[in-house]
């Protein structure tokens, strides 16, 4: 937890149990960004077991994004009429 915040962690209900509570320096958590997500390299979709799936139809499926920074985006995707 951050500096000088201890007292309010540990007489909160949710933290009342833990036996050691650390303080740290938790500054440059909100400073870590990932860049330049704009370049896909590749778009991949597969059923829900794995298997690539060449044309989407209806249903649901994994949508995988590579992108050039060599990070990857996954989310399930429901295609065809709702």
């Amino acid at each position: 937890m951050p500096y000088g915040t201890a007292a309010f962690y540990q007489n909160h209900v949710a933290f009342r149990d833990f036996k050691y509570v650390v303080e740290t320096d938790v500054a440059g958590i909100s400073e870590k960004t990932i860049t330049d997500k704009s370049q896909v390299i590749s778009e991949t979709y597969t059923d829900l077991l794995g298997r690539p799936v060449k044309a989407v139809g209806q249903g649901l499926v994994v949508k995988t994004i590579r992108y050039a920074n060599g990070s990857k985006r996954v989310k399930i995707v429901r295609t065809g009429r709702r």
